[in-house]
């Protein structure tokens, strides 16, 4: 039995698994897969970025031409992205802090004003607007100030209730001897109108970040050829609402009988198929697409795998 070393040699575990998996001939595959997983990782780390730079860019303009004291301007320059490490002093009724604004990166581990950003601006969870970010320094002034350990480090988190009875947080955390902001939120709920805009802002920010090659175009004719497809594949094997009869699912929610029914005579017995599927049943041929001669052979009948990738808009 292989004895794998401490987690906190992960070189030394990684030799031992690339040696296993090279034995059993998977060390090509899981470096594929490494490869892929690694790409997938930096495309959602540029699209986490491109939207909160959007969030950044809405709150410059919304707290433009404001009149701010020197803490203020200090926060709101670095969640614009504009400056960062800026260091803030707030005198508090227990003692002076000194807390550094940073930017840090959007994952929780990392902490500062971008994962606050990405994880509570013009969302759903713990939601904080535009104006409430200049409010930060005296939240830190006035404030219930309570300290824990997590992850090996001191963290504050300084909570303020307003007279509307909104509970502000702010959490910061004491590294190489300095006070530095990790995250803002509130107790506010998103309004549908700000899910509405989420959801809208991810869309668009998808599609902006996505190569050309990788954004199907639909021409006229595609979808008509894929609604000639699909009509085909209705008419020869005809549809179901018995899942388990089912062999595709076509884009428009309509299910294939897939049970063989369509092979049977006229005035046949079909009892028998209820509730199943026939394997035989794989292949579609498809009609002439527009534009092609259906006397001009062009390729093999696809299968209708293939038939049912064509995506439609």
């Amino acid at each position: 039995m292989t004895s794998f070393p401490s987690t906190r040699q992960p070189q030394k575990a990684r030799t031992v698994l690339e040696n296993i998996l090279g034995k059993k001939g998977l060390l090509g595959d899981w470096k594929v897969g490494e490869k892929v997983l690694e790409r997938d990782k930096q495309r959602r780390a540029r699209l986490m970025g491109t939207k909160t730079n959007r969030k950044m860019a809405k709150i410059a303009k919304e707290l433009e031409g404001r009149e701010l004291t020197a803490e203020q301007q200090a926060v709101v320059d670095v969640y614009t992205g504009k400056k960062n490490n800026l260091p803030i002093t707030i005198q508090r009724a227990d003692g002076k802090r000194r807390i550094i604004m940073r930017k840090g990166k959007e994952d929780k581990k990392s902490g500062g004003t971008l994962y606050s950003l990405f994880k509570h601006f013009d969302t759903t969870e713990g939601v904080f607007e535009s104006n409430d970010v200049i409010k930060i320094p005296e939240i830190i002034k006035n404030g219930s100030c309570t300290p824990s350990q997590r992850r090996g480090k001191t963290v504050y988190e300084y909570v303020w209730k307003d007279a509307n009875g909104t509970i502000y947080t702010v959490v910061t955390e004491r590294t190489h001897n300095r006070e530095e902001f990790a995250d803002f939120y509130t107790n506010k709920k998103g309004s549908s109108a700000a899910r509405q805009t989420h959801s809208e802002e991810a869309r668009a920010v998808t599609d902006e970040n996505l190569s050309p090659a990788k954004l199907h175009k639909v021409s006229e004719t595609d979808k008509e050829n894929t609604t000639r497809i699909f009509d085909a594949a209705k008419k020869k094997f005809g549809v179901t609402k018995d899942i388990r009869e089912a062999g595709y699912v076509l884009l428009d929610g309509t299910m294939l009988d897939f049970s063989g029914r369509h092979e049977l005579m006229p005035g046949d017995d079909s009892s028998f198929l209820k509730g199943r599927r026939s394997p035989t049943t794989r292949l579609l041929q498809a009609p002439p697409l527009a534009g092609q001669s259906p006397t001009t052979p062009s390729a093999p009948p696809p299968t209708f795998d293939e038939l049912t990738s064509r995506r439609v808009g």
